[in-house]
């Protein structure tokens, strides 16, 4: 039996090939696709993007491609435009490519819609916030926090890291009271702990815009 054949149904003219309806460019110069290199390009074709570890500098791959869904999308008026899907499992992580990715994604003229899948925490929280859309499962998580950060070196350096840690804390709380319905008061009375917001308690603070209870709403 010839394998390829069976799962190969076209080849264009390009060389990119594309299996069980997924197109995989020809730079990928596989002979038999693994399910992993399957689901890779099947989630780029649909613009599904998971976030299912810490918030960290590989984030920034992810800012990149709201870029470039962006570019593609140039010509193509707003409303006629695929959203790009981004599904969140994370506890947190680096403010700063956090606070990169929700810019490129506040400034996306293509829709993004943000799904909290299982845990958005800290970090993670403000990327779920960002959404044009903004969703959660029914047990999924989410957590707000002042986070906490660790400085070294002279007392010169580390004073000026502490006051540029407080402008990236402070940036988040107000990015949090932008993008909910959680008064002033309420979020300073719960900011210095560990504050867990489960189901449908997300959407009553505005942290999600609906509790999911049909997963084809977001896929």
């Amino acid at each position: 039996m010839n394998t390829k054949n069976n799962l190969t149904n076209n080849i264009d003219l390009d060389g990119a090939v594309k299996v069980l309806d997924i197109v995989i460019p020809p730079e990928a110069d596989v002979k038999l696709p693994d399910p992993s290199l399957l689901a890779y390009y099947n989630d780029k074709q649909e613009r599904a993007i998971w976030i299912d570890s810490d918030i960290d500098d590989c984030t920034y791959e992810i800012t990149k491609q709201i870029y470039e869904y962006n570019r593609q999308d140039k010509d193509i008026p707003v409303e006629s435009r695929k959203p790009i899907r981004i599904y969140i499992n994370s506890f947190g992580g680096d403010l700063y490519q956090c606070f990169a990715l929700i810019s490129a994604i506040g400034a996306s003229k293509t829709p993004v819609y943000t799904i909290n899948t299982g845990v958005a925490m800290s970090a993670g929280l403000v990327i779920l916030l960002s959404g044009h859309k903004k969703f959660a499962m029914k047990y999924s998580t989410a957590l707000i926090h002042a986070g906490s950060g660790a400085v070294g070196g002279s007392y010169e350096e580390t004073q000026t890291a502490m006051e540029n840690y407080k402008k990236l804390v402070d940036t988040m709380k107000n990015y949090i009271l932008e993008r909910t319905n959680i008064d002033a008061k309420t979020l300073s009375r719960k900011w210095t702990k560990d504050w867990y917001l489960f189901g449908s308690e997300q959407a009553d603070c505005g942290i999600a815009d609906k509790i999911v209870d049909n997963i084809e709403e977001i896929i």
